[in-house]
This record gives C-alpha cells, structure tokens and sequence, in this order.
C-alpha cells in the first residue's frame, strides 16, 4: 500500500498546485518516484520522496491522503474531505519541525480556516 500525504494532498483537495515536494508513504519496497508520477499524472511536479515510516499526524488534515487512484479520502474513514478546510491540532506532541509546517500550511493555504486560539 502507498499514499501520498501532507501538502500535496492539501493542493488535491484545494486545486492548487503550492507543495514543495510530493510526499509518499509505501509499507513495500521497489516504489519509485517514476511509478508515482505516472500513475497519478503528477508530471512537471516536484521532487518525489518514498518513505517507509508512518507520516506524523499532529493535524486533523494529517489524515487526508491522496491514493494510488487519484482518490483523497481520509486515511482513517475513508470519507473525502469536506470543504471549506478546517486546520485543527490533533496532538499536543508538538515539535518544532510540526510548528514550522503548520505555520508554513497557514502562510500557503489561506482558505483553509483556522482557529487561532488553537495555535
């Protein structure tokens, strides 16, 4: 199974194109970034990175991944996202590498609406 997740899940379900790189998730090897952008038409795209460790989720949109069938679905459930985005802390874990990218989210995606007494 692979995923792609964080900000490259966020542009599918907004319709933007603001990710820096694609991130990936596989439990298997032999996953290549080629395979990646083929089969999810992400041609022209940033850098692809394959890891085989679980995502962080400190972040209700954590959760949102974009599957090998060009499907956004949250992870858990299986349901798609709901429009308009709501950013949402999930986890009181935080470390500085979690601030800096909900604060980089929040700087690149102004239509997603956050709670600012939750930051």
């Amino acid at each position: 199974m692979w995923y792609v997740y964080g900000e490259t899940a966020i542009d599918c379900i907004l319709h933007t194109k603001r990710a820096d790189e694609v991130a990936v998730y596989s439990d298997s090897l032999g996953l290549s970034p080629s395979d990646v952008r083929t089969k999810l038409g992400l041609e022209g795209l940033p850098q692809v990175v394959i890891s085989n460790e679980a995502p962080r989720r400190v972040i209700n949109l954590d959760s949102y991944v974009l599957l090998p069938d060009g499907e956004v679905r949250d992870i858990d459930s299986g349901v798609p996202p709901i429009l308009p985005l709501r950013l949402l802390i999930t986890s009181s874990d935080l470390r500085t590498s979690d601030i800096e990218r909900i604060e980089r989210i929040t700087k690149t995606y102004p239509e997603i609406l956050t709670d600012v007494t939750s930051l």
